[in-house]
């Protein structure tokens, strides 16, 4: 079969400009689903009023997402992905191979997103990761999480 010209990709209902990693995809189809069926058996509505922003001059530990610890990946170019505190105004991820003072195989700085695209990894090959949130000079860093390229 004769691939489109288009640069879109679509995978079942979801259109994507790039290609996606597909565990990235499951993971994080599977949590909104989970995250949907919770809001959904919750039934009981509370109305809190106004919600009220507290400022905040350093940011809070971000929140490594995906991959989870532990996880095993089919893929060489890994879909890193975190939750971060709403006032971190840059991320920078470093990843190492097999341990927190292993070879640096993967670092980006000056991150607007809470996501970032590795390079090639080595398969068969253990790795670590850690995202840092940053406001101004005032940093936070998760936990070390763990994967691996099968």
């Amino acid at each position: 079969m004769e691939e489109p010209n288009n640069p879109m990709m679509v995978t079942g209902m979801f259109l994507f400009e790039h290609p996606v990693d597909p565990d990235w995809l499951r993971f994080t189809l599977e949590r909104r689903l989970l995250e949907r069926m919770a809001t959904l058996n919750a039934r009981t509505v509370f109305d809190v009023g106004a919600v009220e922003f507290v400022p905040c001059d350093t940011p809070s530990k971000p929140e490594r997402w995906f991959p989870a610890s532990g996880a095993k990946l089919t893929t060489q170019v890994v879909t890193l992905d975190w939750i971060g505190p709403d006032c971190a105004k840059t991320f920078s991820v470093i990843v190492r191979q097999g341990s927190k003072i292993g070879a640096i195989v993967f670092s980006k700085s000056n991150i607007k997103a809470t996501q970032v695209k590795t390079t090639a990894l080595a398969k068969n090959q253990k790795y670590v990761w850690q995202v840092t949130a940053c406001k101004g000079t005032k940093c936070a860093k998760s936990s070390w999480g763990k994967f691996t390229v099968k």
